[in-house]
């Protein structure tokens, strides 16, 4: 859905220093392309548009004499990005690009039923509520299927956002010290419909339909928001003082409200149903283990609670890359047999990031309960790792002794893929949201044994490629893992971003 862009002109409207600096220019150029046409009198010139890490839906504006900052979390880019594909794993599309009949049925099922989903649901829940970051929730590497018809989703959602904010700036709302009235939000809410709808009608005929649904996933996320901090804090959120925004239940009401009367097209219903399955029906059933893990931990992080209460909230810092590698790790030591199949799938989709630091974590002495879970896991991929640990520690000091660990890092991640394939079989040919994926009963060969090595693009992020299954065989054994000097490469660049 994204494309990793090159190096991007300064400009004196964005400030950011961060990988969404691509987005967030995109979405500003929309904005200020599609506000003259709602009304010629609106001047976007005095707003700077700016990036703060982490966060979610928590966009704010600043204004300093006659100049204003309009300041939005960068974790808003990955929550959209992994929401938007919940709603297309949620849509029963066939081969031939069309829904059937039963397409709804199969909506409700997928939501009980399909164990992808359901990991994925809990995962940015996980990752957004836990971490306060939704960057550690594992990214999607491989393409779902018709992900491009629903672009308009993703950017449309995103640029709501900004359009809400601006919105407060176009209608004097921060002319006054006072703080801002519930009657005044959904003014912008209003208003940033109307833009929406403008951006739209310069692609094609579907304008009001697709701002309607950029516009409900917003609100809906929204909904969530509210609904799980309100169940994580208890009594502090209710004694909070009644803020500037109306309650998101009044809000997506007002919202629904505002839509044009006008007949949607016939696919409109399935994707609102998507949405609002992925935002109320899937997280619903999801929160209570989710919220028991928030106790357990201290509360839930900062940076997804309102400002207001933040203080009573968990601070911590969370690395993505070692959250994703925790995350397959327990999937693949889970006694569900689903789980270790998401494992390996997610361990060979994550490659070479996961697998490398599956490995660096056996060396984690200062986090013996990860060492002991990446130990675990190994186990799961290999039994044979279960006596081989020591060889292995050996290993890793004569390489590093060469200067020449990351290579072999490299190296022996590739065991870790081939083991990860013999587990999926014929499945490593497809993904957990194809049919029969986690059918048991289905008669199955033995998976092609495709070698995956890292090969570097021009903007230096790591792509998986595969390579003769002879070669792959040749290295069936952890000691026949060695270091080739010719091909070394550093493996501390980061993969490309998921969104």
């Amino acid at each position: 859905m994204f494309a990793k862009q090159g190096r991007l002109p300064d400009r004196p409207d964005v400030a950011c220093l961060s990988q969404s600096l691509g987005i967030l220019i995109e979405r500003v150029d929309e904005l200020k392309a599609a506000c003259p046409a709602v009304d010629p009198g609106w001047d976007l010139s005095g707003i700077c548009f700016g990036v703060v890490p982490g966060g979610g839906l928590d966009a704010y504006t600043e204004r300093v004499d006659n100049e204003f900052a309009i300041i939005v979390p960068e974790g808003l880019f990955s929550l959209a990005n992994l929401f938007c594909r919940l709603v297309i794993l949620l849509q029963p599309i066939e081969a031939d690009g069309v829904y059937l009949p039963t397409a709804h049925f199969e909506q409700f099922r997928r939501v009980t039923e399909d164990p992808h989903l359901r990991f994925c649901t809990a995962d940015v829940l996980r990752a957004y509520f836990l971490h306060g970051d939704p960057y550690v929730a594992l990214p999607y590497r491989s393409a779902l299927p018709y992900q491009d018809r629903f672009t308009y989703l993703l950017t449309g959602m995103e640029l709501y956002v900004l359009a809400h904010e601006t919105a407060h700036v176009l209608l004097d709302h921060l002319d006054t010290d006072g703080p801002m009235t519930p009657e005044q939000e959904l003014a912008a809410d209003d208003v940033a419909h109307r833009i929406l709808v403008q951006h739209f009608s310069t692609i094609d005929e579907h304008s009001e339909a697709r701002a309607a649904l950029a516009g409900f996933l917003f609100h809906g996320l929204n909904e969530l928001w509210e609904t799980t901090v309100a169940a994580a804090l208890g009594g502090r959120f209710e004694a909070m003082p009644a803020g500037n925004h109306p309650p998101a239940v009044e809000r997506a009401l007002q919202f629904t409200l505002s839509m044009s009367r006008t007949a949607p097209p016939d696919w409109f219903l399935l994707v609102f149903n998507a949405v609002t399955l992925a935002t109320r029906e899937l997280p619903e059933s999801l929160l209570p283990e989710m919220l028991a893990d928030a106790e357990r931990l201290g509360g839930i992080h900062a940076r997804a609670a309102p400002r207001a209460l933040a203080h009573l909230c968990r601070v911590s810092t969370a690395n993505k890359e070692h959250c994703w590698t925790e995350t397959v790790a327990r999937l693949l030591t889970s006694q569900d047999r689903e789980d270790v199949l998401l494992g390996a799938w997610f361990l060979i989709d994550n490659f070479p990031n996961v697998p490398i630091h599956l490995y660096h974590g056996l060396s984690d002495d200062d986090d013996p309960e990860f060492q002991a879970l990446c130990r675990a896991a190994l186990i799961t991929l290999s039994p044979i790792y279960e006596h081989y640990f020591p060889r292995l520690a050996e290993r890793f000091r004569e390489v590093y002794a060469q200067d020449m660990l990351d290579d072999y890092m490299l190296n022996i991640s590739q065991y870790a893929i081939m083991m990860a394939i013999s587990i999926l079989d014929e499945r490593s040919q497809t993904a957990p949201w194809a049919d029969g994926f986690f059918d048991e009963t289905k008669p199955r060969g033995r998976g092609q044994c495709r070698h995956i090595v890292a090969t570097v693009d021009g903007a230096g992020a790591r792509y998986p490629k595969r390579q003769n299954p002879d070669h792959a065989l040749a290295m069936a054994q952890p000691e026949a893992l060695v270091t080739d000097p010719h091909r070394a490469r550093s493996v501390r660049s980061s993969v490309r971003p998921q969104s």
